[in-house]
């Protein structure tokens, strides 16, 4: 028996009226500035183009509480110059048929910057697994007012300056 070749006609076109659209992207002219990838956190600079943050930056821009909103409720996390942090949860409920604010301590510890990664090391948590452990962020970005990160499990978070 013969063996049928079958040839697909992918159509790399964007003929007017079809609805497709062809894009041609081409290398960049400065392959250096296109090999190196963007840095993890950035900083605006007065020619436009972003600048990689210390880690010494983002340590001292840390400093202070933010506001991360999950599908729990807020979590407040606090940073200390010292190097400490304490984290306290924020829920909705219903008291004497009004709605108020509730707010549990969640954990406590030390933190750092290392290479672009905040580290937790859980001291104390109302949580027992997570004792002794620590939790890594990798930081993307922060501001005076915008903090994001991507947690150990590839989640990425946006956490608000606490005035």
């Amino acid at each position: 028996p013969t063996a049928k070749h079958v040839v697909l006609d992918l159509g790399f076109s964007a003929k007017e009226g079809t609805h497709r659209m062809l894009m041609v992207l081409e290398p960049r002219k400065d392959s250096k500035s296109a090999a190196t990838p963007a840095p993890p956190s950035t900083k605006p600079s007065t020619d436009g183009i972003a600048k990689p943050l210390t880690d010494e930056e983002v340590t001292r821009l840390l400093k202070g509480t933010w506001r991360y909103v999950d599908d729990i409720g807020a979590l407040y996390a606090s940073f200390a110059a010292d190097g400490t942090f304490s984290t306290v949860r924020e829920v909705q409920q219903i008291r004497l048929f009004q709605k108020a604010f509730v707010r549990t301590p969640v954990s406590s510890g030390r933190w750092s910057v290392s290479r672009g990664t905040l580290t937790f090391t859980i001291t104390a948590s109302t949580h027992p697994d997570r004792l002794n452990k620590q939790f890594p962020f990798a930081v993307r970005s922060i501001s005076d007012r915008d903090f994001i990160v991507v947690d150990y499990m590839g989640r990425v978070g946006k956490a608000v300056r606490v005035p």
